[in-house]
């Protein structure tokens, strides 16, 4: 359904759908913040809607999933990295799984 709704802008190459992501392939973030309007307008127009949760925009840099995406890099945030570094002694198993759930997407 979603490559079927998104097709001009997939064939355009100026996206890719996968499973539940969109990813905006452009050079400028002037490009980006118009074609994240046009894919709005798209979500919208099939009652769909995206969980807004997950990003954070600035004019200098947009935050999805904890990444800092810059013009020419991505980084980890920060504030994730140094929660890693705080992370308080593991005592059991399922603290263990939580943590390693945490560090593996880093």
């Amino acid at each position: 359904m979603m490559n079927n709704i998104f097709w001009n802008l997939i064939v355009k190459g100026i996206i890719i759908v996968y499973l539940d992501n969109i990813i905006i392939f452009i050079w400028t973030l002037d490009e980006y913040y118009m074609v994240v309007c046009r894919v709005l307008e798209i979500l919208a127009k099939h009652k769909l809607y995206l969980c807004l949760e997950k990003y954070e925009f600035d004019r200098s840099y947009i935050k999805y999933l904890s990444l800092v995406i810059l013009e020419n890099q991505v980084k980890i945030d920060p504030i994730k990295v140094a929660r890693v570094h705080g992370w308080l002694i593991l005592a059991n198993y399922i603290e263990l799984q939580i943590f390693l759930g945490f560090t593996n997407f880093y």
